[in-house]
């Protein structure tokens, strides 16, 4: 069954309708002031439409959260890591730093998570 997501426009408060992008994810438009509401990630997505655990206690929310955020990390990592086998150490191109910095920044990301 596919439900509408209906949420509130953040500046007028009119009513949003659910719309999907051209890769299936969510977005919200508002007609009256133009506002545009774009969802990407797995986490929003998600939470958008309920499919999120609820959690007993702020605790476990929390652990559950955080499980969740390094369980995406360490995807992203690997998605980068994949790509960085092919560069040049020598002669590195923008692209390749830019790939070398994501690469960095996940691993401090998950370094900090996991402490």
């Amino acid at each position: 069954m596919n439900i509408e997501k209906i949420i509130s426009c953040p500046t007028c408060k009119q009513a949003l309708i659910e719309r999907k992008s051209k890769t299936n994810k969510p977005y919200f438009v508002c007609d009256d002031c133009e506002v545009q509401i774009f969802i990407r990630g797995k986490r929003g997505i998600a939470r958008l439409h309920g499919e999120m655990k609820t959690s007993d206690s702020p605790a476990e929310a929390l652990v559950e959260e955080l499980q969740l955020r390094i369980k995406t990390s360490k995807e992203q990592l690997r998605a980068v890591q994949g790509r960085e086998g092919i560069l040049s150490e020598l002669w590195p191109s923008g692209e390749q730093l830019g790939i070398m910095k994501q690469i960095k920044i996940y691993k401090v990301e998950l370094e900090r998570i996991q402490k």
